[in-house]
């Protein structure tokens, strides 16, 4: 289970680097929002983050596998109004995610055959702002900033670094 963490954090972030390619500036639109697929199916939570600060610093993961903290943060997340960002601003925000307080988080399910294994990707940033790529490709973060979201999901889970 290890290697499968960082197997998707390289995929996720080499995805986001392509989809910002094709990233389109835009404004709130209210149809749009967060929407978990499979959101009952999901195994276990994995958190990833920076130990230290910089690129070459150690990365800390934790695992959440209770069932109830895995549905309740689903249910807090899904709804949640979105809006596009430019390629630049979401540039600018995946640098922090290489210091310490930022997060990438996965819905994970695993599965009999590993070939089948699903990940959801969330990006945490320390200033409350979520990053989830869905709806078409392109790269959208929460309207407003949760930062309250963050500190109740890292308080729940005994998450210290």
């Amino acid at each position: 289970m290890r290697t499968i963490p960082h197997l998707v954090f390289v995929l996720g972030c080499l995805t986001t680097a392509f989809l910002l390619s094709s990233c389109l500036s835009g404004q709130a639109d209210p149809s749009k929002e967060v929407v978990i697929p499979s959101a009952t199916s999901y195994d276990v939570i994995v958190v990833s983050g920076a130990k230290e600060v910089g690129g070459d610093g150690e990365k800390k993961y934790h695992h959440v596998k209770d069932k109830k903290q895995i549905k309740s943060f689903i249910r807090k997340l899904n709804g949640l109004e979105l809006v596009e960002m430019t390629p630049e601003d979401s540039l600018i925000k995946m640098e922090e995610l290489e210091t310490p307080g930022s997060y990438v988080i996965y819905l994970h399910e695993e599965s009999n055959n590993e070939e089948d294994d699903r990940s959801f990707q969330i990006f945490f940033y320390k200033d409350g702002n979520i990053q989830v790529n869905q709806l078409s490709g392109a790269n959208y973060f929460v309207k407003n900033i949760q930062p309250k979201l963050l500190a109740e999901s890292k308080a729940s889970w005994g998450i210290d670094f």
